[in-house]
This record gives C-alpha cells, structure tokens and sequence, in this order.
C-alpha cells in the first residue's frame, strides 16, 4: 500500500469576497518558509541584523558616511534628523526624526522596530540607496526615487509601511530603482514611470491599500512567485498597460475608476473589493489518502478559503477518466485553517487515482493535484459497488477465485427476492425497482459473511 501526498498545492481562483488577512495566514507563510528570502524573487534584501557593534548608538544630528554603521534602539525623536551619507543606519526601537539628508546608503528597520520620519516636501532618494523594512516605517511625506540604483524592501510578511496620512505618494522615476512588497504598504499615490519595467514587484499574499496609482511603464507591476494584491479605491490613471501576469491582483473597491488607455494588462481584477485577502486565492495545503480497512480514506486541509462552494471528490483507475464519488460543502469565505475527510467505501483492487475538484458559488472550478492509493484487497473483504446503482449490473470486490459464494438479495422487512451463487467480479441482478434493498454475501460454510445496505436509483 502507498500513501499519496499532495502537499502545498495552490489553486488559484478569481474571487471576490473575503476578510482582512489574517495573521493565521502570515504565521502558516513563515512557517513553511516564506521568510527575509522572500524578497529574493526580485533582489535580495539585506540580511537582518542586531543594533549592537559596528560605530556605536545613533544620535541626534548623526552623520553615518560610507562603511560606518550606527543603531538606536530604546524609544526616541532626533530634532536635528540624520545625514546619510553612503553608511547604514539599523533601526530596532522606534526612532522618530523630521530632517535628513539622504546622499546614499542603508536603512535598515529590524522586525519589532518602528520608524516614523517626517518632514515637508518628499524625500529624494538620490541613488544607490536602499530602505529595508521589516518591521514599521511611517513616512510622514512623499518618496522620489530618483537616479540609479534605489529600492525599498517591504521584506517580510509581516512588514507595514504606513504612507497615507495625508496625499503622499511614493514615485519610482528611474529605470533601475524598485519597490518590493512582501507586507502590508498602505500609501496614497504609487507613480511608475522612468521606464522601469518590474519595477514594483509583489511577493505572494502581499497587499498594497493605495488611493490612487499612474503608471506611465509597460508592465512596472510584477508577481513572479504567487498572487500579490493592489487595492484602490481612488482612480487608476494607466496610460500603459499594468502587467502581464495574472499573479497581480488587482482589488477594485466599490466606486473606484479607471482612466488612460493602457489597461491593467493580464492582472487579474477584482470588482467591488472591499479588501486585500478578499482577491486573494484558496490556499490548499495539503491533500493524500491511505487505507483504513475496507476503504481508502482521503483527507485534505485549506488555509483559507473566498466563494467556496463545494468540493468534488474525482476518482479513476487509470489517471485519464475521472468521476465524481462524492461532494463536500466547503467553508464559503474564511480565513482559517480548515480540515476535510472523505472515504471511498468502494476501491478496487490496485491503483486508483483522486483529485479535487474545486468549485466557486459562481460555478468556476479549479482542479488540485493528483495522488494515487494502492489499494490490497484480502480474502475477508467484500465490496460492492456501484452503490447506488442505475443499472442492472453489480461489481463485486474481495472474493477469492477458488471458492464460491451466495448472494441474497432481499427487501427491508427480510423477504427474499433473488439468491444466485457465484464465483465472478460481476453479476447481472433482476429488475427489482427503485427503493432501498439488504444484500448479503456469504461464503461456503458461511465462514465469511457480510450484509450492505443497497440502493437501486
């Protein structure tokens, strides 16, 4: 006997209900390891680190130059901001400042810390310059990324860069400058332009809430590795076409428009959205069967689940012609973890095949991958199927070759209405009508005896 495992599968499905993503789904992510790497489907963030060594605490007023790194942890505002200038500075408290200078380097916020810079107009990041979050960056103003070589990480899932409070917009105006999302980014106005293809890059289940987007680049938004979301609820200006993939989400909210002539591209859209993870696909994390007894049990789990109506349990001996064996309901809309069992009470000796078919309350239906189950039949074991039955002619599984065997069929209040003795896999039965009948199958001796109830549709 083997047993069949299908484990991580994605299927993916154009939605549009769900809730707001669930920390359950951030936890399961890392836990299967979705981690700091994940930024890698794009460029590779720096690597996490600790505020110690390097030149000491950051203070206020700091000028970090090229190779010197400096930290701040604790809880504090520099009045007179930061002057960075080539070096790096590693955030793990919460640091508040207004004024900086961003002549390049590093800026590197640790999961657990927080930084909030304020300030008027926007900040320019003027080339080889680089913003890594993972944990929460607060930009009271606008971002330019102008010149070479700039890119701000939202490294981990469970980063939040947080850059609506007021109208400010985050532009990528330069052919080798990105933004990575693997969080949560809540921002105005996101401005592509500069010819930067892929230049806004979408890790799987990441969200981005924006009000407005312009996109003057064909294809600047991209999703490599799985589906990534967009939510607007303002107007999207696209005067080139979004993407060419439809791992990008796009979570159009109630009210929201669009205007320009080049369309979002093969992004999958989603009307009346009225959050992130309501776009986002039913996660199938795992699928596989054995055999328990006289039957192949099937079990699968679901980490989340949008518009799901049922599952359809499909079988077949040979991997090419399949029939559904049984329906299960499914959890509609949620964002937990849900279990499902099935039972094949009717498996025939050797191999046999299953998969899932998924099926949306709008009717679209997405298929899972397949497992196969070998299935050993033993001499005390008997199976009929089908049942229930619309023909004439019953299968009989478990039998054993040299002996013979009786089979009585009779009706619910005991009487006898066929008996045949038999030693074949097949018998053709009388016309008994539709209802609900006992058929017993005994061997010689009745060493082996069994009773089922059986069901003539």
């Amino acid at each position: 006997m083997t047993t069949g495992n299908y484990a991580l599968k994605k299927v993916k499905l154009k939605r549009s209900r769900h809730s707001y993503l669930s920390a359950g789904i951030l936890a399961l992510l890392m836990a299967i390891g979705v981690s700091h790497d994940l930024a890698a489907q794009c460029a590779s963030a720096p690597a996490p680190g600790l505020c110690i060594g390097g030149n000491g605490p950051a203070t206020n007023g700091v000028n970090i130059n090229s190779g010197e790194t400096y930290w701040f942890t604790g809880v504090g505002a520099f009045s007179n901001g930061v002057n960075l200038n080539g070096g790096t500075l590693r955030v793990c408290g919460n640091l508040n400042f207004t004024t900086m200078n961003y002549n390049g380097g590093n800026i590197i916020i640790e999961a657990g810390g927080t930084l909030t810079i304020n300030g008027g107009g926007p900040l320019g990041m003027n080339g080889n310059s680089i913003i890594s979050n993972s944990g929460t960056l607060n930009m009271n103003r606008g971002i330019v990324m102008q010149n070479s070589n700039n890119t701000i990480f939202n490294a981990i899932p469970t980063a939040t860069i947080n850059m609506n409070s007021g109208a400010y917009s985050l532009d990528i105006n330069s052919a080798t400058s990105l933004f990575i999302n693997n969080g949560t980014a809540n921002i105005h106005a996101v401005i592509t332009q500069g010819n930067s293809a892929g230049a806004v890059c979408l890790g799987p289940l990441s969200c981005m809430n924006l009000t407005n987007m312009t996109n003057n680049v064909t294809n600047s938004y991209n999703a490599p590795i799985g589906p990534g979301v967009v939510r607007y609820t303002g107007n999207a200006l696209l005067n080139n076409a979004l993407t060419n993939t439809a791992n990008v989400v796009i979570c159009k909210a109630t009210g929201a428009t669009m205007s320009g002539s080049g369309g979002f591209g093969s992004a999958t859209v989603v009307e009346d959205c009225p959050s992130c993870s309501l776009a986002l696909p039913i996660e199938l994390l795992s699928f596989e069967g054995k055999q328990e007894n006289e039957g192949i049990a099937l079990k699968w789990a679901t980490a989340a689940e949008i518009q799901n109506d049922y599952f359809t349990i499909e079988k077949s001996t040979d991997g090419i012609h399949w029939d559904g064996i049984g329906n299960i309901l499914g959890a509609g809309n949620s964002t937990q973890t849900f279990y499902y069992t099935f039972k094949d009470i009717y498996p025939q000796k050797g191999t046999q095949y299953y998969r899932l078919r998924q099926t949306d309350f709008d009717g679209t239906a997405t298929l899972s991958g397949v497992i196969s189950i070998n299935f050993e039949t033993s001499a005390n074991t008997f199976l009929i199927y089908p049942n229930p039955n619309r023909s004439n002619r019953l299968n009989i599984l478990g039998f054993d070759n040299d002996a013979y065997y009786t089979l009585e069929l009779k009706n619910v209040t005991g009487k006898l209405l066929y008996i045949i003795t038999f030693n074949t896999n097949s018998i053709e039965l009388p016309d008994i009508g539709k209802g609900i009948y006992l058929l017993s199958i005994s061997s010689e001796g009745d060493l082996v005896s069994k009773t089922f109830k059986y069901i003539v549709q």
